[in-house]
């Protein structure tokens, strides 16, 4: 009985998660931005004090806790949100000229002023996808999380669609090969990197089937989860550009996401991954059991190699001033506004943004995505900073 009862229940939280259309991507463009408000935020309020807690708290109800209302108790206010935070930003930044207003700069000065060498959006780029992922993750299970913002089934634009593709390219721009740091990464030096997240994937696969914890198949696959799918776009990579050389990667990304989405268009490769080798959805064999996970590696293949070539122009192009990334952020919109209309005309003559598939709209979105925050919080990390505003 008590067997019967726990299964019941394990289908009950599998459907729970399952069967969902996503968001519009509009909405998960406004939850990026209340982010970007957010870093804003702490920046403009930056309080010079060595007490860790107090940082701790302040990151986390500065950095943290609006996203974390936005996307569960108020997730209806997201407009609301973000006014309050820039409204917090802005007395902050009143209160902070007038007690330097002695030491305050002009305009121009700012401008010219040189940046940190650290590239503080980066480090926030890359911890926000980890916040975001980690909260969604913890938040899915319950009801306070709209369904909405769940992965999508097959077809649509979920904000957690958004966690492995921001993973994949967070590591794409940081990696040695995007900064020209020596020599392309061995396959051999790859797979030893690798091996954590191998043993991660591996340890998940063992937990979840030892507690008979419910699984959303249709993510990836009966045993493949998301540390086998970075592990294997790892290796994948490193034996790529061991072929390539450390060329500009932009061309064969585009090559592969193309001769992927043929395959999925023209040789019924889409129809294979949405109902199986049998044609009824069935998983028979350990490629078909995990056919979603394996075939999207492609996917995620490209967005890694145009995520190395965003980091070498981030990383090895002479920029000094804040003028200097200011022109860059202005840049990345431009390149933002051409992937919203490549991926609009995307989904309507070739196919719709999938994750399941990691497909051609789906690596456009993130790109997208990936473009559109960098460019809102190089804005947020270089229009105000409290140095400026101290005259230091």
């Amino acid at each position: 009985m008590m067997e019967r009862n726990h299964s019941s229940y394990k289908e009950l939280k599998e459907q729970f998660v399952s069967g969902h259309n996503g968001s519009p991507a509009s909405e998960i463009t406004l939850i990026y931005f209340g982010i970007a408000c957010c870093v804003f935020l702490h920046n403009a309020f930056a309080i010079r004090c060595r007490n860790l807690w107090f940082h701790w708290i302040t990151d986390f109800l500065f950095l943290v806790l609006p996203g974390l209302s936005s996307v569960t108790f108020l997730s209806e206010s997201k407009t609301i949100i973000i006014v309050s935070v820039l409204s917090l930003a802005a007395l902050s930044i009143m209160i902070s000229k007038q007690v330097n207003s002695k030491n305050s700069t002009s305009s121009v000065s700012i401008l010219g002023q040189e940046l940190d060498k650290n590239l503080d959006f980066i480090s926030n780029f890359r911890a926000y996808a980890l916040i975001c992922t980690s909260i969604c993750i913890l938040a899915v299970d319950f009801k306070v999380f709209p369904r909405r913002f769940c992965k999508a089934e097959t077809y649509g634009t979920g904000l957690m669609d958004t966690g492995v593709g921001l993973f994949i390219v967070a590591n794409g721009i940081v990696s040695p090969e995007s900064r020209n740091k020596g020599k392309i990464s061995s396959l051999k030096s790859s797979l030893l990197s690798s091996l954590p997240l191998i043993i991660l994937g591996m340890g998940r696969v063992l937990s979840t089937k030892g507690v008979n914890y419910q699984e959303h198949v249709t993510e990836y696959g009966v045993h493949w989860n998301f540390f086998f799918t970075v592990s294997a776009v790892k290796i994948c990579s490193s034996l790529l550009l061991t072929f390539l050389g450390n060329i500009i990667l932009s061309g064969p990304a585009i090559i592969v996401i193309l001769l992927y989405q043929l395959l999925l268009n023209k040789f019924g490769l889409s129809g294979y991954l949405a109902l199986g080798a049998d044609g009824h959805g069935g998983r028979t064999g350990l490629l078909d059991s995990n056919r979603e996970g394996i075939v999207s590696c492609a996917g995620y293949l490209s967005l890694y190699l145009l995520a190395v070539d965003l980091g070498k122009h981030i990383f090895n192009r002479e920029r000094k001033t804040v003028r200097d990334w200011l022109s860059f952020a202005g840049v990345l919109c431009l390149l933002q506004a051409v992937l919203w209309c490549v991926m609009m005309w995307t989904e309507i003559h070739v196919q719709q943004v999938s994750r399941r598939f990691a497909n051609l709209a789906y690596v456009v979105w993130i790109v997208m995505c990936v473009c559109y925050q960098l460019s809102t919080t190089m804005d947020c990390c270089t229009s105000y900073s409290p140095m400026s505003s101290q005259g230091l």
